[in-house]
């Protein structure tokens, strides 16, 4: 039996209580007791690359991706880290949601025609995508009716993705605990939130690792508890978190990963619906968002960045 498959058999063999016990209470417990807040985001944060990620933006000035002007509804982007290779959910010209793929051929271009990525179609809602560092594997939510995390991989980034597949790790999770968006912190780490019964209440972020790319995960751990339903988005070394909402851009950190996270502090404000995607030098944010001055709702989703 694989280490997934004995995981998975110890959990579902555990009741909810002890699960909680396991993956909650106790690295709450034994986590460092700092705390820190907004007088300590310039010191957490990393500083201003010389060379920005996206050249001619302005700071905290949100600008509609190039080439993607037009693309509306479009929701939860995610990108490789050469932001050459871009994935979004979007409703095309039905109302439920597909992931589409759009390229281009350098950072100062525009994306290209969004094709939909076939095998990840389906007739539910498929969102929040994230896309492996190297291009390769693509993990994202379908809503069947209830959410569940799918996964798909391809050999090359110029050939399709194969037919998504459920993720192992998100099938191991109790009777009452269902998974929300993922990221990839990078090749070894994905990180998601699992939630109960209500969907803006009792989360908790978890994180599977793996020993290299391609390998199947382990068995998750918790990393973080948060009050709502923003998904986060994680640094590479998994010290600064960022998340979006409708009143704007918010960040929280720690020093160390013994710490635990700070209170958040908005650093940006711009209405965000869903999950963001930062750039590795973490000065570049990709957003859904219906334009300052504009309500949030599915018919003004576009697809934005910011320079941070």
């Amino acid at each position: 039996m694989t280490k997934m498959a004995l995981a998975i058999k110890r959990i579902r063999g555990a009741g909810l209580m002890q699960w909680l016990v396991r993956f909650l209470l106790v690295p709450v417990i034994f986590s460092a007791v700092p705390l820190y807040g907004q007088d300590d985001y310039p010191s957490l944060r990393p500083p201003l690359p010389n060379t920005p990620s996206v050249p001619g933006l302005d700071l905290k000035e949100p600008q509609l991706v190039p080439g993607l002007e037009e693309v509306r509804p479009a929701f939860g982007p995610t990108l490789t880290p050469d932001l050459k290779i871009l994935v979004y959910a979007g409703a095309g010209r039905g109302r439920d949601y597909d992931l589409y793929l759009t390229r281009r051929d350098s950072v100062d271009k525009p994306f290209g025609p969004p094709e939909k990525i076939a095998g990840c179609s389906s007739v539910r809602y498929e969102t929040f995508p994230t896309l492996s560092p190297d291009g390769l594997e693509l993990i994202f939510l379908r809503f069947e009716p209830q959410a569940r995390l799918y996964y798909a991989r391809r050999d090359s980034t110029n050939v399709e993705f194969g037919a998504a597949t459920p993720w192992a790790v998100s099938e191991a999770l109790p009777a009452g605990r269902f998974p929300g968006g993922a990221q990839f912190i990078d090749q070894q780490h994905v990180q998601f939130v699992t939630r109960g019964a209500s969907t803006d209440k009792d989360r908790i972020l978890m994180q599977a690792s793996r020993e290299a790319a391609g390998a199947a995960f382990g068995e998750p751990s918790t990393i973080l508890i948060i009050p709502g339903p923003n998904p986060h988005h994680f640094s590479a070394d998994r010290l600064r978190a960022y998340h979006g909402a409708p009143s704007g851009l918010y960040f929280t950190g720690r020093k160390l990963e013994a710490d635990l996270f700070g209170n958040r502090l908005k650093i940006a404000d711009v209405p965000i619906e869903g999950s963001i995607w930062l750039s590795p030098k973490e000065d570049v944010v990709f957003f859904c968002s219906p334009g300052r001055g504009q309500p949030v709702g599915e018919s003004n989703r576009k697809l934005w960045m910011m320079r941070l």
